[in-house]
């Protein structure tokens, strides 16, 4: 049996699909098995593949969905641990060496995380992300997803074979929805440190149809509070995730210059859920409807010397 195999999904990656590739040949000869599977392209993935000197197994099919396109390398490969790679992500050094090290030494937990760096494509913008250490309490997974995306994680095959795999019938939020199942198969683990150069840009699925997207995750959400078996915890849960799902719902609407009272709306009811964490975040949200974004970003100076920060 190998030990660790890189399933890379592509749909249309021409673009960065050879820095990927690259990534992955940085990772100090760790990784013995590399899997691209492309869902359906339509531009110049394979060539590019095909002529990069790291050596892969490049697997084409119809367009079904990132998760359909992990399930089938997972299915493709018997490697002990599994890391996934999207097209447009990179590994940055050391990614392999520290996970590995921690799953070693952590033998009851089933996947490691990291933290991400973010690149904004537009304007080459970067900043640090960083997501909960391993001590965070799995119910907290059930109100928002605390291991981030497919990229930024080392798993171990058995588990994640044994609890389904991706649902690949979900547009969004497969992944949360995949680390709430393997919570309930051992610990999630989390190393210090950034762990991917994350792009955004204007293709990423997740960044489209936000409106739609947010309604999903609220719905994993739901799904899995009302499988909490201390009957007395979901409601304080439940009002967390409202409470989520109502702020990016405001967001959305402020960024798109949609109607502002139901920005204030949502801004209003996602405080009013949950006044405990984020307040000031929540309340300049609510400030920005009320005001609009125009005079906010001339009075902002003002508010942040008021507040101190």
């Amino acid at each position: 049996m190998k030990k660790i195999a890189a399933i890379v999904t592509a749909y249309n990656g021409a673009a960065y699909i050879g820095c990927a590739l690259d990534s992955i040949a940085a990772q100090q000869d760790l990784v013995d098995d590399v899997l691209v599977i492309d869902d359906g392209s339509t531009d110049a993935t394979r060539e590019i593949v095909e002529a990069h000197s790291l050596e892969t197994r490049y697997i084409y099919q119809d367009n079904q969905g990132a998760g359909a396109a992990r399930n089938r390398g997972i299915i493709e490969t018997d490697s002990k641990f599994i890391a996934f790679l999207d097209c447009d992500d990179e590994w940055l050094p050391g990614k392999l060496e520290n996970q590995l090290a921690y799953l070693e030494a952590n033998p009851e937990a089933v996947l490691v995380t990291g933290d991400q760096t973010q690149l904004y494509v537009s304007t080459g913008e970067r900043k640090l992300s960083a997501f909960p250490p391993s001590a965070y309490h799995t119910r907290r997974l059930l109100v928002e997803n605390l291991i981030g995306n497919p990229s930024m994680t080392l798993l171990r095959r058995e588990p994640l074979v044994a609890c389904g795999m991706f649902d690949a019938g979900l547009r969004w939020g497969q992944d949360w929805e995949l680390w709430i199942r393997l919570s309930r198969y051992g610990k999630l683990g989390h190393v210090p440190g950034p762990v991917i150069l994350y792009r955004y840009h204007e293709k990423n699925l997740s960044h489209r149809n936000q409106w739609e997207r947010i309604n999903v995750l609220s719905g994993i959400s739901r799904r899995y509070i009302n499988q909490e078996p201390a009957l007395w915890r979901r409601p304080a849960l439940h009002l967390a995730a409202m409470s989520i799902a109502e702020f990016s719902r405001a967001q959305y609407l402020r960024t798109r210059g949609r109607s502002r009272i139901a920005a204030f709306r949502h801004a209003f009811v996602a405080l009013l859920s949950n006044p405990f964490s984020g307040v000031r975040t929540k309340s300049s949200e609510l400030l920005r409807a009320v005001i609009g974004e125009s005079l906010y970003r001339k009075l902002r100076p003002m508010l942040k010397t008021t507040s101190g920060s």
